[in-house]
């Protein structure tokens, strides 16, 4: 298993899709998708895992090396994002099944993985859970909210979005675990 899988091109996200609330530096930054170039150029792919109902859809670029959304230091995280990296490591690292006394959250396996048979699910679950390969081409804003590798030939990608309860949008703070749900979902790169 390859932990430092390099995404031809064509497949690896280009661009990241953020809901933001507020401006400034007391923005609130929320990853809810990715976008990359078209084969003919003239447009994009976005992939959005969910659509929020209150704030505004930012679509960034993802710059070699960046690692903090605007507003931050790439030197420095804010603490917002020191904070979602940690929780989304202590969701991520404790499993479906252990995470459950903590969070409140879900754990989701594509079709494709599905279809994988079940050796491939609780591999893929177990890859998830030690992923620690984390660079500026998968996490370019430091919040360990995803993660690809190679599991038996193909490439496997996890992603983390962020509920807020009750509420049919994403969180208006993912650091606020009382009031936040993590959705952490395993697929096959072609299913992104």
């Amino acid at each position: 298993m390859t932990y430092q899988q390099q995404l031809p091109l064509g497949r690896r996200p280009t661009h990241r899709l953020f809901r933001v609330i507020g401006g400034g530096k007391s923005a609130i930054w929320t990853p809810i998708g990715a976008a990359w170039p078209n084969k003919d150029g003239l447009g994009f792919n976005i992939s959005c895992d969910l659509v929020p109902l209150q704030g505004r859809i930012v679509l960034r670029a993802v710059a070699s090396g960046e690692i903090e959304t605007p507003g931050g230091s790439a030197m420095t995280p804010s603490p917002q994002t020191v904070a979602m990296r940690t929780l989304n490591d202590e969701f991520r690292r404790s499993g479906p099944i252990l995470g459950r006394n903590r969070f409140d959250g879900l754990w989701l396996f594509s079709h494709g993985v599905q279809a994988q048979g079940i050796r491939f699910l609780w591999q893929a679950l177990s890859e998830t859970q030690r992923f620690d390969a984390f660079n500026a081409n998968n996490d370019p804003h430091g919040q360990h909210d995803f993660g690809a590798f190679d599991l038996d030939g193909e490439e496997v990608f996890w992603t983390i979005v962020y509920l807020e309860r009750g509420q049919p949008s994403g969180a208006g703070d993912p650091t606020d675990n009382r009031r936040t749900c993590r959705v952490i979902t395993i697929m096959l790169a072609e299913e992104y």
